[in-house]
């Protein structure tokens, strides 16, 4: 059974974990936010803010190991297929 990402920051650095966790949380989703709703962001970065978007699900519930491998990969592979769609549409 897989343990939520704060029980993660609580086993690797006790209370102060949490809080940590939860504060590099807050600062990632709030630098993909604001550079959707304020900037026009590109094609490929909209594509994976919404890829994030729908493994924060996956974050947030399992382990954190797995869900980071699955969250680089995913992300690697979209924005090399979508450089290479805009490349090939010049």
């Amino acid at each position: 059974m897989a343990l939520n990402y704060w029980a993660e920051g609580w086993i690797n650095f006790g209370l102060i974990g949490i809080v940590l966790f939860s504060i590099i949380l807050g600062k990632i989703n709030a630098t993909f936010d604001i550079k959707f709703y304020k900037r026009k962001p590109s094609i490929c970065y909209m594509t994976i803010y919404f890829i994030y978007l729908g493994m924060l699900f996956f974050i947030l519930r399992g382990d954190l190991i797995s869900c980071v491998a699955y969250m680089v990969g995913l992300s690697a592979a979209t924005y090399g297929c979508s450089k290479l769609i805009i490349h090939k549409s010049r």
